[in-house]
């Protein structure tokens, strides 16, 4: 907004103090703020290069990234029309097959994420890779997906289930933290974990700045709050007061977002981290401990437990409703059966008469 408004000077300006401050955050030290400052403004032209090499990639980020960023989008978007235009339609019939259950916020939430990890080969390289639809890489079983092929795949299903979801995904730091996870199986691939990628540059950790990892972040309107989704650590959390809670942690800490990250996400991921930000502010103001207790461990693997149940009736109902339809097949073949043989000793008799 700044930059469709005002000057891309002023947009500039933005994106530099944001940049000082951050650092300054972090480090706590001026003199790396202007040594990483200067840095910035001698190197601006390196980043294209370093740029393809993905989201998590550690370079110089210029002013100008929101706008290389959302073309590059652009380009992908025709580039990969047939693939994108598959995705579509695959995720509208299983939002469509999703809503018939009627389920909760959170039932929805817990079967989008299960059901994906059921439906790939699990955690490792992606193959594809494109620079706004990372979700294409687990469009089917043999996919295998990092953070941010799997929080743009639940960014994208959610958002067809309910729009008013409005998910986005979103750029964070991932703290060496110990973690809780619900009861989802997950599989890596040779033995690949999800680890915190962290590159230091004379002794600073740079993706402190950038960020390292991918979520998702959806408003649920009903309660006036916004839930944060970590697909790939099948964990949940709340943005409250520009802060990440996480209810896997015990002092809740574990994310924190990346303002400069987010403008890797193209123009819209600077938008999206204003407005996340703003909003956080204006959320309800319901305890931490109460939404703990919705939506915290126990209630989300309460939910995992209902949603078994739903798909263990529905497959005895499925085997039910084939027996009886075994029964019903079996009971026209007898009838007919017997109708051939009436029919052959009618015959017969006839044949005896004569």
């Amino acid at each position: 907004e700044i930059h469709e408004k005002y000057s891309i000077k002023i947009y500039n300006k933005y994106l530099m103090e944001m940049r000082k401050k951050d650092i300054y955050y972090e480090t706590g030290n001026k003199t790396k703020v202007i040594k990483e400052t200067i840095k910035y403004r001698l190197c601006k032209n390196i980043f294209p290069s370093a740029l393809k090499a993905g989201i998590l990639s550690i370079g110089i980020i210029t002013a100008s990234v929101p706008i290389m960023r959302t073309n590059i989008i652009k380009e992908n978007a025709i580039t990969y029309m047939d693939d994108i235009d598959e995705y579509n339609n695959n995720i509208q019939k299983y939002a469509s097959e999703i809503n018939k259950m009627e389920l909760s916020d959170l039932e929805v939430i817990m079967k989008v994420m299960s059901d994906m990890w059921n439906s790939i080969k699990g955690y490792g390289t992606p193959e594809k890779d494109i620079g706004g639809y990372y979700r294409l890489d687990l469009m089917d079983e043999n996919g295998y997906g990092v953070c941010r092929n799997m929080a743009d795949d639940i960014t994208a299903k959610l958002n067809a289930i309910n729009p008013n979801y409005n998910a986005r995904n979103l750029i964070v730091y991932l703290y060496d933290n110990e973690w809780t996870f619900s009861n989802i199986d997950r599989v890596f691939n040779n033995n690949e974990q999800e680890v915190i990628s962290n590159t230091s540059d004379e002794g600073f950790d740079t993706t402190k700045i950038w960020g390292n990892h991918m979520v998702t972040a959806i408003d649920i309107k009903d309660e006036n709050i916004t839930l944060i989704i970590d697909p790939t650590n099948v964990s949940l959390g709340i943005l409250k007061n520009g802060k990440i809670h996480m209810f896997s942690t015990k002092d809740g800490k574990g994310l924190k977002i990346k303002p400069i990250g987010m403008s890797l996400l193209g123009i819209k991921g600077v938008k999206d981290h204003a407005s996340l930000i703003i909003d956080s502010y204006l959320s309800s103001n319901t305890s931490i401990e109460e939404l703990k207790e919705k939506y915290g461990l126990d209630a989300q693997n309460n939910a995992l437990k209902y949603l078994a149940n739903l798909e263990s009736d529905k497959i005895k109902s499925t085997n039910i409703n084939e027996l009886e339809n075994s029964k019903e097949t079996l009971s026209n073949i007898m009838g007919l059966y017997d109708r051939i043989s009436d029919h052959i000793n009618i015959n017969e008799q006839s044949k005896h008469k004569k």
